[in-house]
């Protein structure tokens, strides 16, 4: 009989949280990190220029480390808590969103079974509002709320593959996962979305994505340097062959 591997997925995770003006729903998204299951974990908070009363309460939380900055936007809030990490694995979480307490333990099983892979994600929920102090939110987590999250709350990824692709546009104001994953899987990022519920997405009227409707242009920004670099690759090599250059030759140019 083939015997069951022992060895448990190991490694410090840097959890990044960038938080601007979260006073709301900032103490139930830490509460999610100080659930987890899997504890060899850093947890850095980056102030963006908060003028509410976020980093006071994240002072509650005597482990996360804070980082501040002048108010720069999503991104370089992003790429702050990048640099600042010392783990080997990376992940992010929103400062109005909630983390199932399993979450980066199943993750770590999926990297102990596989460890070619890079990085991780999982399934979602969308709920409305707050959960309850008792802990009864009324989702099912199997029904048909569920969705594949792919997205950067669900992700964990292995430092040296995080690199590989690359820090986040600061000059993206929104949408940044989406440019960041375009890039990865240019880098043809190995990964995996596991079945379980890993994440609850919180919808809100404060959500980053609504919060500026001049922001928006960057999503079509980004739809159009996706497009341009599929252009790019679906464009065949000899598309020129046969053409007439400004001399009347045919060749390739």
């Amino acid at each position: 009989m083939k015997k069951t591997s022992t060895r448990k997925a190991s490694g410090l995770i840097s959890i990044i949280m960038p938080v601007f003006n979260a006073e709301k729903y900032l103490e139930e998204a830490l509460e999610s990190i100080k659930k987890q299951t899997y504890k060899t974990i850093e947890v850095i908070v980056v102030d963006d220029g908060s003028t509410d009363r976020s980093i006071s309460l994240v002072r509650q939380f005597v482990w996360a480390r804070i980082v501040s900055q002048p108010h720069s936007g999503l991104s370089a809030a992003l790429n702050t808590g990048i640099r600042e990490a010392k783990g080997d694995y990376f992940a992010f979480l929103d400062a109005d969103d909630i983390w199932m307490e399993h979450k980066l333990e199943l993750q770590m099983r999926a990297f102990e079974n596989n460890p070619g892979l890079e990085a991780v994600f999982g399934n979602i929920v969308p709920f409305h509002g707050s959960i309850e102090k008792n802990g009864s939110d009324g989702i099912s987590f199997e029904g048909k709320n569920k969705k594949k999250g792919l997205c950067k709350g669900t992700m964990l990824i292995k430092k040296e593959a995080f690199f590989r692709v690359g820090l986040f546009d600061p000059q993206l104001r929104v949408g940044d996962f989406i440019d960041w994953y375009q890039r990865a899987m240019r880098k043809n990022l190995k990964s995996l979305i596991i079945p379980q519920v890993v994440m609850k997405r919180r919808i809100h009227g404060g959500n980053m994505s609504f919060r500026n409707e001049d922001d928006r242009i960057d999503y079509v920004r980004i739809v159009k340097a996706v497009m341009d670099r599929r252009r790019l690759r679906e464009t065949p090599k000899n598309q020129n062959e046969g053409k007439k250059d400004i001399n009347g030759r045919k060749g390739t140019t």
